[in-house]
């Protein structure tokens, strides 16, 4: 399993520690629960098997769904994650702007 093997391989959460230099123990399990979180908006399987395609339009569709404090941790969580796999930049990016465009939506909304 992906997820596992990004988890606990050598220290704890490696390849999340690569991504995130400064990020704490506790920090890199939260991650990696919100990409658990990911997984099952879009899947109803038990076994958690994670790759790059996780990463797709359904999932974008699925997290709109959700409040903007969710959307926010689970964005957060999956650009880590697409970083920690080396996912191609396009899905980062598409990611990275559905969070900063909702949350200036919210900022905007919230002045009025």
């Amino acid at each position: 399993m992906l997820l596992r093997k990004i988890y606990s391989s050598g220290s704890e959460g490696s390849s999340f520690k690569k991504v995130c230099k400064k990020c704490t123990v506790d920090t890199i399990k939260t991650y990696v629960r919100n990409v658990k979180r990911l997984y099952k908006l879009t899947h109803d399987d038990s076994e958690v098997a994670l790759n790059s395609k996780l990463l797709n339009d359904s999932l974008l569709k699925k997290l709109k769904e959700k409040p903007l404090n969710v959307r926010r941790h689970l964005s957060i969580a999956a650009v880590k994650f697409a970083k920690a796999i080396k996912a191609k930049e396009s899905i980062i990016d598409r990611f990275s702007e559905q969070m900063v465009s909702d949350a200036n939506k919210y900022k905007e909304n919230r002045k009025k």
